[in-house]
């Protein structure tokens, strides 16, 4: 009986320490995915916000922006006739014109997360963005780009109010 419950006892310690080790210790496949060089550029506080996992409310707001963000992405009007969306703020350079010398863009957008509180939070997604000419030849671009929106209540909408992306 004695020998079984220090058996118990040395179990306990050894699952509380691995748990404990997991947590302060444990970086996620979607943190280390990101890590390099998004760790030191965006700040390893700022950054370790990557894994958190949004309550249904938080992905409501994430979404509706990010879909807006990827309609904007999608337009294949003209510059003047664009309706810039103001919700997005920050956010229009997503229209192709925005590059010298482009006729079109596909842009694959990824939604990561969002976190938000009263009034702000932030919201992770990736994208790769690919130019291309009047003659539909590839023009520049870049991939595998992570990028970080603040975003604001502002009148009851939420808006983008500045964006950071990895160089």
């Amino acid at each position: 009986m004695k020998y079984n419950k220090k058996l118990l006892v040395i179990t306990i310690i050894c699952i509380i320490a691995i748990v404990v080790y997991r947590c302060v210790f444990f970086e996620t496949d979607l943190y280390k995915k990101y890590k390099y060089p998004n760790e030191e550029f965006f700040g390893k506080e700022v950054y370790s916000r990557i894994d958190h996992r949004a309550t249904q409310s938080e992905r409501s707001v994430g979404m509706e922006l990010f879909d807006k963000v990827r309609l904007v992405s999608e337009y294949t009007g003209t510059e003047e006739d664009a309706d810039y969306v103001e919700e997005i703020g920050e956010l229009n350079d997503f229209y192709y014109f925005t590059r010298v010398g482009a006729a079109s863009q596909k842009v694959n957008l990824t939604f990561i997360t969002c976190e938000l509180d009263e009034d702000n939070g932030m919201i992770w997604v990736e994208y790769d963005r690919r130019y291309f000419d009047e003659k539909e030849e590839f023009i520049g671009g870049s991939s595998d780009v992570l990028m970080l929106w603040n975003i604001e209540k502002i009148d009851g909408k939420w808006i983008v109010v500045n964006s950071r992306e990895a160089p």
